[in-house]
């Protein structure tokens, strides 16, 4: 903030901490309170509850103000044409009833969760993936964001670690209203992976990460 956005510190009192957590600590009633954090591209899933929002509602003054960063996404969107979301929307249709006949052979589907290792957290986002460049900055989360046009029931699972030795995920995908199939092999799949060292979940060195 200080590099980026001009801020001076000094202006203002900086509590390190995490939003919700500032706000369940003090009763104070603020006139704005504002809403900017993100992880890599998203807002952290904890400051996007309605819980959340209710904690800040109780912490601003009767005429007070809650402002939410969502200018990117409003601006992307305004750039599509109304035959733009038609076309999106005949595609989607398509989509959904080629992911549904896929179950037809099959049980589950089962893909990694992620297109790449965890990376930085000052890397915003993933620019390039085997050398080829992203066209977005959402393009590397197609793998995550894909399956949601078919509607599906989904659980992601820890499966070990990568060739960089950082946590590995992978999930398990079925047809829409298959929550309890795609559970059941979940867990199954769990307890097979936590026998094998190579793809039981990670387990965070504390000590190194206190140290650093």
């Amino acid at each position: 903030a200080i590099s980026d956005f001009w801020f001076d510190p000094t202006s203002a009192t900086v509590l390190h901490e995490d939003g919700r957590t500032a706000l369940r600590k003090s009763d104070r009633a603020y006139d704005v309170i504002v809403g900017d954090a993100f992880t890599d591209i998203a807002v952290p899933a904890h400051l996007v509850t309605e819980e959340f929002f209710r904690l800040v509602a109780d912490r601003l003054e009767p005429d007070g103000v809650f402002a939410m960063n969502v200018i990117d996404n409003t601006e992307r969107g305004l750039q599509f044409t109304a035959r733009d979301v038609a076309w999106a929307q005949l595609e989607q249709g398509k989509l959904y009833r080629r992911f549904i006949e896929f179950f037809e052979d099959f049980d589950v589907l089962i893909c990694t969760t992620a297109s790449v290792s965890p990376f930085p957290h000052a890397n915003l986002s993933v620019e390039e993936i085997n050398g080829e460049k992203m066209p977005t900055y959402m393009t590397w989360l197609a793998i995550v964001y894909g399956l949601t046009v078919g509607l599906p029931s989904v659980v992601s699972l820890p499966c070990g670690v990568d060739h960089n030795g950082m946590p590995f995920g992978i999930q398990v995908a079925g047809p829409n209203g298959s929550d309890a199939l795609v559970l059941e092999v979940a867990h199954a799949l769990e307890q097979v992976l936590a026998a094998n060292p190579q793809t039981a979940r990670a387990v965070p060195d504390l000590a190194k990460l206190r140290a650093a």
